[in-house]
Parts: structure tokens; sequence; C-alpha cells
């Protein structure tokens, strides 16, 4: 099954050069010289040679806590590159400060190091690290490496010079965010430390979370996980001024809906970090410096429409919501559908996408027909009005006030994180309110007759049946996947609601 998609996209390297001289934030500097470099890196441009020195400069002003002083701009030969977004920034509130300190618990002061980042996000997070570890007196390499191969058996090739260090440091720092369902490339980039040289008892991975190794995929993966030491960078070391209760991993239910509702299920490990603030707000992560910036633009312009509550922006990737007094809505209400028109209009303003293709939507969507019907179907999603989707349309996402008014929440990230749909047609959404709300067909069509009176966007008819499928797909696979990495009752919650989604999508075909 196919729910994660490849977060990739081609960026403009000169308009990344014009804001990275922009920037005066050190972070904000930070984040933006580690994409150029990885970016560069990738793409085998020799220009990314400089890039790392100005990753290096900004990672050393963080340590500091000075301005940048800034080495001079690379000169790149290629004008456009391919970038990964750093999930671990964009969605999962790791800040480099974490890793920082964790690479000052693993080598002693003093002790020369070689630090390996795993690109994407460990390029950035080797350059703190490193930092660190130079503020303390260690005599520091740093390098990166891309392990390529299949996902849960990766292979990683150190450069030549990197390997010849390996033997002779004190201690190796293999970085990343992570692992994931493998632990390939953390695995992958010791091996070939240990291949170079390096002593095995000398090389420490340097993780977000400890995983439990006896599920990681990679082949013999909890044996070679326990021979090396691990040090895990604090996941709450960065926390919001005025944070009261944290309410991630599902916990907002219990502070938030009606009790006498059924929860909606949950998949506690890939929620953002969220807190209740003593003054009643909502303090959620929507990413960190430059990675939240399109997200809260979002935000900004629906709360401008008075479809979304108010945002203020604080330090460290979080954002504090408006709490207003009201419910949020469950099954049992009407389907309020002007306001869900009218939120779904606004995408078309508020969130516009350029692209010219969803192929890759269309490939998860035939993989998960296979995994999921046995059916081996193509289906060709029409793209005619692009947009970032809200993707996220269910009853408890609307809060009723006591006077009657709506405001949508939770509207401005899910459509462009590293799950699917990505970049889509406004369908997307509207095929989300039709199956999140178990819309019949009179409902159906009255949804798509406001829809068009605001938008003119006549042939949204014609594409939401397609789109239906896609999302109906995406979203069955999506609770199945959720549901083999959960327990208890939150497992069972997953279980019916995948049950009954796919149900409708055979119903469908």
């Amino acid at each position: 099954m196919h729910v994660f998609r490849d977060g990739k996209r081609e960026i403009d390297v000169h308009a990344r050069l014009r804001a990275l001289a922009a920037s005066r934030d050190p972070i904000d500097t930070l984040l933006r010289a580690g994409e150029l470099e990885c970016a560069l890196l990738d793409a085998g441009d020799p220009a990314a040679r400089d890039a790392i020195a100005w990753t290096d400069a900004a990672a050393d002003a963080v340590i500091a806590g000075t301005r940048v002083v800034a080495p001079p701009l690379p000169s790149p030969r290629v004008d456009r590159a391919r970038a990964s977004v750093p999930e671990g920034f964009a969605y999962y509130a790791i800040h480099p400060l974490e890793y920082a300190h964790a690479a000052t618990r693993a080598v002693p002061p003093g002790v020369p190091a070689l630090v390996l980042g795993i690109r994407t996000i460990g390029t950035t997070l080797s350059a703190i690290a490193a930092a660190a570890l130079r503020a303390r007196g260690s005599r520091v390499i740093r390098a990166t490496v891309r392990p390529t191969g299949h996902p849960f058996d990766r292979r990683a090739t150190l450069d030549p010079d990197v390997a010849a260090h390996a033997a002779s440091t004190g201690v190796a720092l293999v970085i990343d965010e992570g692992p994931g369902l493998s632990g390939s490339s953390f695995l992958a980039a010791a091996d070939a430390l240990v291949a170079a040289g390096a002593p095995r008892d000398r090389v420490i991975l340097v993780a977000s979370h400890a995983p439990d190794v006896d599920r990681l995929c990679a082949p013999s993966a909890a044996a070679r996980w326990r021979a090396l030491r691990v040090v895990v960078a604090s996941p709450t070391r960065v926390t919001p001024e005025g944070a009261r209760d944290e309410i991630s991993a599902g916990a907002w239910r219990a502070s938030m809906l009606d009790p006498s509702a059924p929860w909606p299920p949950s998949w506690p490990a890939m929620e953002r970090r969220k807190h209740l603030a003593r003054d009643g707000s909502v303090l959620k992560y929507e990413g960190l410096a430059c990675f939240g910036d399109d997200a809260c633009a979002r935000g900004e312009a629906l709360a401008s429409l008075g479809i979304s509550p108010r945002l203020q922006r604080l330090p460290d990737g979080f954002v504090r919501w408006e709490r207003a007094p009201g419910r949020p809505l469950s099954a049992r209400d009407d389907p309020p559908l002007d306001a869900i028109a009218r939120a779904i209009a606004a995408r078309l303003e508020v969130a516009p996408a350029a692209l010219d293709h969803v192929s890759a939507l269309e490939r998860a969507t035939a993989d998960n027909l296979r995994a999921l019907l046995h059916l081996d179907r193509t289906i060709a999603l029409p793209l005619a009005r692009p947009v970032i989707a809200d993707g996220h349309l269910a009853p408890h996402e609307w809060i009723v006030a006591p006077d009657g008014s709506l405001q949508k929440v939770d509207a401005i990230a899910h459509g462009d994180d590293h799950f699917f749909p990505g970049p889509c047609d406004v369908a997307w959404d509207l095929a989300g309110a039709i199956v999140e709300w178990d819309l019949d067909d009179a409902h159906t069509t009255a949804l798509l007759d406001r829809y068009v009176r605001a938008t003119g966007d006549h042939d949204a008819r014609a594409r939401v049946p397609s789109w239906t499928i896609a999302y109906l797909a995406f979203r069955a696979a999506w609770l199945a996947m959720a549901r083999d990495a959960c327990g208890g009752d939150e497992r069972a919650r997953l279980a019916s609601a995948s049950d009954a989604l796919r149900a409708r999508l055979t119903r469908m075909l």
C-alpha cells in the first residue's frame, strides 16, 4: 500500500540563493543553507563546496548565539535542482539544537569526530552537531551520504577522503531523523564506516527516537542495531511558551471532543506536536522557520476570509491558534453544506498550486486498489483546478459557535505533507467531504451545486467520481497501515474505519 509520497520537488537554485542571502535569523539561514547544500550535492554540482561552507557558518552562529558570518555565495552551474523536504523540520518538531545536545552527550570534549549526515535532513543536523563539537574543542570532519537501493535494504558508499578518515577518528557519528520502518539508511551508513575501518564500538547512531528494534524491516536489523551505540535526540527540548497540557498522539480527542461521541481514529506516531495553552488557545507545530512559511500564509489567508481561526506564529515552528467558544461537529449533525462548499472554493484563491499532472497519485491509487481489493485498475485523475488541498474535512474538523457560525480548523498543512495527495485537483476535497460526511446522492448534488455556483467550475461534477475512488483508496490504505502500527482500542478503531471505506470502494467499483 502506498500512503507516503516522495516529497522531492524542483527548486529554483538562484531564487534559493537570494533567499539565503536575505535571511537574517541564524536558524532560518541554517535550514536554507542545508537544503541548498543537499540539493547541490545530489545534483553533483561543484558549488556544493561553497554551500557546505554556508551551512557550517550558520551552524556555528546558532551554537554561538551570534549572527552568521557569511562566506561567499555559491555559484552553481545548475539553474534548477531536485530537493526533498526535511520532514522533521517541516512536520515532526525536530529542532537542530536537539541534535547539538545529543552530539555533546555522545562525544567527550576534545575527542576528534567524523560526523556523517544522511541526506536529506542529516545535512543540516550533521552541521549543527559538528558545530557543537567544534565549540567544545573537537577536531571535526563533516560529510554526508545518500544511501541507495531498496528502502528496506539500503547501501551507502563513502567518498574516498571520508573513508580514509574512518579508521583514525576518535568517534564516528551517523546522524539522521528516524529511524523509519526499516532502519536501513542508518545501518547502511554505519556498515560503510565499519567497512572503511571504523571500529564498530566507536560508531554512534544519533536518532530522533528509540525504535522497537525487533520490528525494523532491514535484513538482520535487530542484531545490527543492537551492536551499535545509539543516542536519541530529545524530542521535547523545545516546548512553546505558555504550553500547559500536551495533546499530541491522539490525546486531543479526550479534551476537545464531545465525550458522548465516538472517537475518530488516529495514527498517534504520525501526528504533529500540539499543546493546550494556559490561555485556552491551541499551540501546534506547523513547520520550523522557512518550512512553515507556506502553511502559515495559507492559514492567515483563511483567517482573513473568516473560514479558519486566527493564528500567531511563535518561535521554534509552533503556531498559536485562537480557540473560540463552540463545539466540534460530529456525524450526528447535519452536514453544513454551505460552509463546506465555501471552504473548498476558497482553496482556489488561497492555496493554488502549479502542476500539470498527478501521475504519482494515479500510480499510488492503482497500487492501493491492488492491495485492498486485488483489483488491477488504472484510474485517470483529471486535473483542472490544482490546489494545496485541505485534506481533513471530517465532521470534528468543524467548530460551531453558540451563534451558529462555523470555523474550519486544521486546514493549512495536510494537503502538502509527506502523505498523499500532495498538490492535486480541488476535487480531492470535494471527494473528501462526500466520504467523511457519508453524504447521500441528494446531499452530494447539493454540495456540488453550491461549489459550482461559488466558483464556476462546472466540470467538477464530472471529475469527482474518479477523485472519490482515489480518496477512498488512499484513506482505506492509510487506515490499514496505521492499524498495523497500533494496538488496543486504537487498532480496533482504525480497522473498523478501514473496513468501512474498503466496502464503500468495492461498491463504487
